[in-house]
Order: C-alpha cells, then sequence, then structure tokens
C-alpha cells in the first residue's frame, strides 16, 4: 500500500520523501511533466537512460483504458445502455471529456509509476 500512495503523491521511488515534479499546477500546459533532474533528497537521477519516458506512453494508456471501463461500468449500474436512446454516445462525449480533463493527472501518475516500476525502494541506481 506504500509504494501504491507514493506513486500517487508523485515522490521519489527511493527515499519517498524527494518530489518528481518542479511545479504543483496541473494547468499550466508548458510545466505539467517538468521534473527536477535529481531526487533532493537522495540524488536519485530520474531520467535512467536517454529515452526513458517514452514508455510511459503505454502507461498513460493503459491508465486511460481503465478509467474508461471503470465510467462505462459505472454508467451501465446507474444510467444503463439501450437500444432506444442514444446512451451510449452520451457516455462516450462525458468519458472523452473525462479523460481529457484528467489527462494532466495521468500522465503524471503514469511517469511516477513507470519510475517507480524501475526503481525500487532499496536501487542503487
Amino acid at each position: 500500500m506504500g509504494t501504491v500512495l507514493n506513486v500517487l503523491k508523485l515522490q521519489c521511488p527511493r527515499c519517498r520523501k524527494g518530489k518528481l515534479f518542479k511545479y504543483k499546477n496541473y494547468l499550466g500546459w508548458k510545466n505539467i511533466l517538468t521534473m527536477y533532474d535529481d531526487c533532493k533528497n537522495c540524488n536519485l537521477h530520474y531520467e535512467i537512460e536517454n529515452g526513458f519516458w517514452w514508455g510511459t506512453g503505454y502507461i498513460n494508456y493503459l491508465l486511460s483504458v481503465l478509467l474508461s471501463v471503470i465510467t462505462c461500468l459505472i454508467w451501465h449500474f446507474t444510467i444503463g445502455f439501450s437500444v432506444n436512446d442514444n446512451s451510449i454516445f452520451i457516455w462516450l462525449f462525458v468519458n472523452a471529456v473525462f479523460i481529457i480533463a484528467l489527462q494532466p493527472w495521468i500522465m503524471r501518475i503514469g511517469r511516477s509509476l513507470y519510475l517507480h516500476f524501475f526503481v525500487g525502494k532499496d536501487s542503487s541506481l
């Protein structure tokens, strides 16, 4: 549970105290993914190799699909889908707006999750 909490808090995977991102503001599109080069607490270099962050695209896609499945299930059990109305199209629109609104958060969580996957708490990287 501690690792999941640290992923969500966007903290260093080694010391679990340092911050990954320089800015807290999710709305500044210019600075959404601006990260520190190294952890201020334990000096862990976040970019393990050149092109390391390319893999986060797959994590972001997985998180977006997971959120879409969750919203689909919630919609199905609360409102329901029917062939007699356009509820599927309404859900698609609501889900698209929801995923786009959460995209900055999804991208940051994706980077944090990806880094936590490769760097353990006791890692010597």
